[in-house]
């Protein structure tokens, strides 16, 4: 039986997750965890800036999708 998939609004919680999709959708590549070297400030900075109002990275203009309560 398939999951059922939430769609709903951002929130800063969310920072972490969505930094690392973020990164991969910005430079066309699969991060794994641990994230290599030369994502590291990147994903932090995206993660900072999505918790953040006021730019284009926000949460506030994002939208996620959880199966199960974790967002995919």
């Amino acid at each position: 039986m398939p999951e059922h998939i939430s769609i709903h609004p951002a929130r800063p919680a969310d920072a972490h997750i969505a930094a690392f999709l973020l990164y991969s959708a910005y430079t066309h590549t699969i991060l794994k965890y641990p994230q290599p070297e030369e994502a590291d400030g990147f994903v932090e900075r995206l993660e900072h800036f999505f918790g953040d109002e006021g730019n284009r990275f926000s949460y506030r203009n994002a939208i996620v999708a959880e199966v199960g309560q974790q967002v995919v």
